[in-house]
């Protein structure tokens, strides 16, 4: 019989954060906020953003699908949306009448060319994982894409519509072991507390996000005119939010966003950017305003450390998210050989080096260990741990930090 891993299980909250207006219309479902089929320890949330809430026809906008950890940890299945895996979620555009609904997302027999995506993705608190689109509003037959492309062209006449995103139980289903971790392949199995049926009953579901389709740019008069996002190549990172104020000497955070903007999975090392990880593929670099380096704010002196596992890395296909929150002290530099910095404005970037999507080493990827772990008698081994810190080969978007000064606290 097949040894079963523990899965997370969710308290479910749904949220939207986008460009676009919210609702509550009677087209479509309502947010769910708790589930007590899923017996739950395990917090979460649904976010669905926009990028433009009107767009006419012929025109692109672009769409972020997530589920936001909030606490505990485990693993979840195809949180990324491949369309080849056993689907946990569905978006649906659905007009104001109910009359017209499209679904973003069609199940394929067909995985995609080349590498896999992961089936399963392990995350802890303050990890969110998704994928996001480029969807395109046609006033004809729907040209759909192929499932592993993150475009899309949907058939919408001039109206108003709502998006949704709803999750089943299917994303906390558990997975079938092999002796180092979950198995990649094979169906996901039914939670013991449900029936197969009972899987597809929602889980989690988004509020309902408004979006206006006109027929011409002339009705965009006074509207937020932005592009569809740009295409790049393969790993692109960005920091959230674009300014962060934080008193001296307290703890803060940033969002660090890692998607796969190529057209082909791309196999990347932590993404998560668990801190416990001893080896490490990223800096955030604090720079003073004229981009001069003062330190890596992800640096650490002490604590516990665990070299790489099988399950640092991860598959992401085209269009799949990850992000998690990088916390730091604002004024400590993380380093003993540096001093701390005084209040004042400064700024954040995010650096990548070449170890991050150069695959895992033979002595990770073929270990029999059952936690995963690197075979460090094998060659591979020191040869990895030579390629640090490699190459810088992306940067994210600066953004700024002020630091105020602690006064009556």
């Amino acid at each position: 019989m097949a040894r079963i891993f523990r899965s997370i299980v969710f308290s479910v909250a749904a949220t939207v954060a986008c460009a676009a207006e919210p609702a509550d219309p009677p087209a479509v479902l309502e947010p769910m906020l708790t589930n007590a089929e899923t017996e739950s320890f395990f917090s979460g949330e649904a976010v669905v953003r926009l990028s433009r809430g009107v767009v006419s026809l012929g025109e692109s906008f672009d769409l972020e699908c997530e589920v936001h950890c909030k606490g505990a940890s485990g693993y979840i299945h195809n949180g990324m949306l491949a369309e080849h895996l056993k689907l946990p979620a569905q978006i649906t555009i659905t007009s104001t009448d109910g009359k017209v609904r499209r679904e973003l997302l069609v199940a394929s027999d067909s995985p995609p060319i080349g590498m896999e995506p992961s089936a399963w993705l392990r995350l802890w608190q303050g990890h969110t994982v998704g994928r996001e689109f480029t969807i395109r509003i046609e006033n004809a037959a729907v040209a759909r894409s192929n499932g592993s492309s993150p475009v899309r062209s949907v058939n919408l006449g001039p109206g108003e519509y709502y998006i949704q995103a709803v999750y089943n139980h299917w994303l906390i289903a558990l997975p079938v072991s092999s002796p180092t971790g979950p198995a990649e392949r094979g169906q996901p199995l039914v939670l013991p507390w449900l029936s197969e049926a009972q899987m597809s009953r929602p889980l989690l579901i988004s509020k309902p996000v408004k979006l206006r389709v006109v027929a011409s740019h002339s009705d965009l008069t006074n509207v937020n005119m932005r592009t569809a996002r740009p295409s790049h190549n393969s790993l692109h990172v960005e920091l959230r939010p674009a300014r962060t104020r934080a008193k001296y000497d307290r703890k803060t955070e940033v969002e660090v966003r890692m998607a796969n903007r190529g057209d082909k999975t791309i196999n990347v090392f932590n993404p998560q950017l668990i801190p416990i990880v001893e080896q490490r593929a990223v800096t955030l670099a604090l720079l003073t305003t004229d981009g001069k380096e003062i330190s890596d704010l992800l640096a650490r002196v002490d604590g516990s450390w665990a070299s790489a596992a099988k399950w640092n890395w991860v598959k992401m296909p085209p269009g799949g998210t990850v992000s998690s929150k990088a916390a730091f002290w604002a004024g400590a530099t993380n380093s003993q050989f540096a001093a701390s910095f005084p209040p004042g404005s400064y700024l954040l970037e995010l650096t990548v080096n070449s170890p991050a999507l150069s695959g895992a080493p033979i002595a990770v990827s073929d270990s029999r260990d059952k936690d995963g772990s690197a075979d460090l008698r094998h060659p591979s081994w020191p040869e990895w741990l030579r390629s640090f810190p490699g190459e810088v080969i992306c940067r994210s978007n600066r953004v700024e930090l002020e630091i105020l000064p602690r006064t009556g606290d």
